[in-house]
């Protein structure tokens, strides 16, 4: 698939921003996937945020299209649907598609309707969209691959990359020669791969394997994805094969935004590079955050979870009246307790704790390590770790979520001062 770079002479508004040299970057190509139907709610945000800063990128979907300035390139053009056949539905889904919005119609008309389901064709997108970054950045030495979806910090990936070319030193003369395939690694059977809403960077010579093996194998891969699952599934398989594994980098490569994390001491001291599941207000807000961090800082000191939560969690804490908040779930899960005899809760135990707001909190206090707790009626549930989360409009429910602050601070301080610092 021939691909060319977004056109950096029209740029889009940058005024005042803090961004690494191109120098800095000048080893690093970031690859953008996302999806017709979804593409005008999740990318536009990072055109004045995330891309602002990148030098080299591309971005991939569904379907041939420009932006702006910016060329969306089709990851699935060279897929052989007519192979696949008539009957394969990825392949009837990918030609709706095309000849809906060949025609002048918009994707948000198809999702409206629920005739296309993007994750169905999303898997079809990691194999290609990985030979074409290649292809196009051949001077490369490193990818870093994530979704509309996804905020990343180029700040905190710059300043991290040295350490793991430093951990894979023995394997070769550079880092960076040495296959390497990183992120937020997960397991089905006996496979481990990178998961790829988290994001996943692989070196040049990783890439050029996986781009060699798909070149090669290119029909026996297509129906592998039309019966798998999942594209970040089938990607790993093919790496495994080669014997390059998944090396773990959670949690800074990892699928939570910061109010959907669990935070814990054992994180604190580690910088965060991806945020997945996150909205254009969540994305602009973690922009703002890193460009206020650059400005007062500098450009060589990383963001760590420590500093996230400080910006984004514990300030909510103090403004939660009585550090609760009604109508609101913050996800909590290590314990739970109900009262309800549905079928489906029969696993969980029943508890005093369901009675009331005040119960539920009982019980955290009386669990030294229990960090929050939210109740509605007939529950209870309480949490080892924090969570944020959100509010929760349940009927007449009404839930109620309460957080141990005194125990909370005493979490950070005994996390202690960090290495980086």
């Amino acid at each position: 698939m021939a691909v060319s770079p977004h056109d950096q002479s029209y740029g889009w508004p940058s005024k005042g921003r803090s961004c690494p040299t191109e120098e800095q970057q000048s080893d690093v190509a970031v690859i953008f996937k996302t999806g017709s139907t979804e593409i005008y709610d999740r990318l536009m945000v990072h055109f004045t945020t995330t891309l602002a800063c990148i030098k080299d990128y591309l971005i991939f979907s569904d379907f041939e299209q420009t932006i702006g300035p910016e060329r969306v390139h089709d990851a699935l053009v060279n897929i052989s649907w007519g192979r696949l056949g008539d009957s394969n539905e990825d392949a009837k889904q990918y030609m709706l598609l095309q000849q809906h919005l060949d025609h002048g119609g918009a994707a948000s008309e198809l999702r409206a309707s629920d005739r296309i389901h993007s994750w169905d064709l999303d898997k079809y997108k990691f194999l290609p969209l990985v030979s074409a970054a290649r292809e196009r950045f051949p001077e490369k030495k490193w990818f870093v691959f994530v979704e509309a979806d996804t905020y990343l910090s180029l700040h905190n990936l710059l300043l991290w990359l040295p350490k793991l070319k430093e951990e894979h030193r023995d394997e070769g003369d550079d880092g960076a020669d040495v296959p390497i395939y990183a992120g937020s690694c997960i397991f089905i059977g006996d496979l481990v791969f990178a998961h790829g809403g988290s994001g996943w960077l692989m070196s040049a010579s990783a890439a050029q394997a996986m781009s060699e093996v798909y070149a090669m194998e290119k029909t026996h891969w297509e129906d592998v994805l039309s019966r798998d699952c999942c594209g970040d599934k089938v990607l790993g398989q093919i790496l495994q094969d080669r014997s390059i594994e998944c090396t773990q980098a959670f949690p800074s490569f990892q699928g939570e935004t910061p109010v959907s994390l669990d935070w814990n001491a054992d994180i604190m001291c580690k910088p965060a590079i991806t945020w997945h599941h996150a909205a254009a207000d969540q994305v602009e807000q973690l922009w703002q955050f890193e460009q206020r961090w650059r400005k007062e800082k500098g450009g060589d000191t990383m963001i760590l979870y420590r500093d996230y939560f400080m910006e984004f969690i514990r300030p909510r804490l103090d403004y939660a009246e009585n550090s609760k908040l009604l109508d609101w779930d913050n996800l909590s899960s290590d314990w739970v307790f109900t009262s309800d005899d549905d079928e489906d809760n029969l696993k969980y135990e029943s508890s005093e704790a369901v009675e009331s707001p005040e119960r539920c909190e009982d019980f955290c206090v009386e669990h030294d390590d229990c960090l929050q707790w939210v109740w509605q009626p007939k529950w209870c549930r309480a949490n080892r770790a924090v969570r944020f989360g959100w509010a929760m409009v349940d009927g007449d429910a009404r839930p109620v979520s309460g957080w141990m602050v005194d125990r909370i601070d005493s979490l950070l301080e005994n996390a202690g001062p960090c290495d980086d610092e």
